[in-house]
């Protein structure tokens, strides 16, 4: 089994150390890049919108904590979680996330690339509060969400650190080479609705996923993550008694020439379908 020190840095470390390790492994762990007062400023942000729809339904207190926030806030209704993540997609502080230098930097490292794009539909804010399951997603790969270029990766980070009460991130190191076939089915599906992943149904060994797994725990304020878009991961049940928080922008390479020459086509809420068109091969179709 891989140990998760064998990918895991400090930051600052070499581009070229982090290029053979993403190359050998999928991942990349980057510790305490992500400065302690840029996460504040995120949290704050987070929380003003909390307020403010906390404040719509008439709830006059208003906590310093987002954890405290949210709960109030999904007394109410469940949905409401929803709400808060859509529009924090929709900030400048998200759109800042995205445009982050130390981001690019590491993902221009790992992927071993000049020019990245970043696409807003499938950058993700996630919300996953204490034993609500419905948007766990199993073993899995991004590609198949995102159809970027083939080395594409996905950034993974936390507002809050995670604990392994909290459901950590566990990924099947070296499980990036070969794009896993799938069921797809948009049969009753809702854009928009944070259920995508009830969408496609992966062809995994999950007992063999099992074996070679590496929970990455705990994951600290200020670490980072960056997977390739093919890499086996899940996640796992929260347990704790507070929401996980995490940011996950994802980048590509503009360069990738089959990405290119279909002009960067990839998900975005209106073309969904996109692994479909240009990955039929691994993909069967039901409910049409």
């Amino acid at each position: 089994m891989t140990d998760v020190q064998d990918f895991t840095f400090e930051a600052g470390a070499e581009a070229e150390r982090l290029r053979r390790a993403f190359e050998a492994f999928g991942v990349v762990v980057v510790k305490n890049l992500m400065a302690k007062d840029r996460l504040a400023e995120q949290r704050a942000a987070v929380n003003r919108l909390l307020a403010i729809k906390l404040q719509r339904l008439g709830h006059s207190s208003i906590s310093d904590d987002i954890d405290d926030n949210l709960n109030a806030l999904v007394k109410f209704d469940q949905q409401h979680a929803m709400d808060i993540i859509r529009a924090i997609k929709d900030s400048p502080f998200f759109y800042a996330i995205l445009a982050d230098p130390k981001l690019h930097d590491l993902s221009k490292a790992c992927l071993n690339c000049e020019t990245l794009l970043s696409i807003h539909d499938i950058a993700q804010f996630r919300i996953d509060p204490p034993n609500h399951d419905e948007r766990n997603f199993e073993w899995h790969q991004d590609f198949q969400y995102n159809v970027m270029s083939m080395n594409s990766a996905t950034i993974w980070y936390p507002l809050k650190p995670v604990s392994e009460q909290m459901g950590p991130l566990v990924v099947v190191p070296g499980s990036h080479r070969t794009i896993v076939p799938v069921e797809m089915n948009f049969e009753s599906h809702k854009p928009g609705s944070g259920l995508m992943h009830a969408v496609l149904r992966f062809k995994v060994d999950e007992s063999e996923a099992e074996r070679k797994a590496a929970v990455l725990c705990p994951v600290e304020e200020g670490d980072v993550v960056v997977f390739h878009s093919l890499m086996l991961h899940r996640s796992s049940a929260n347990r704790s008694n507070r929401s996980r928080w995490t940011v996950n922008p994802r980048f590509g390479d503009a360069a990738d020439p089959a990405f290119a020459d279909r002009g960067w086509l990839a998900v975005r809420d209106r073309t969904q379908t996109a692994f479909a068109d240009y990955f039929p091969q691994y993909v069967k179709v039901s409910g049409s």
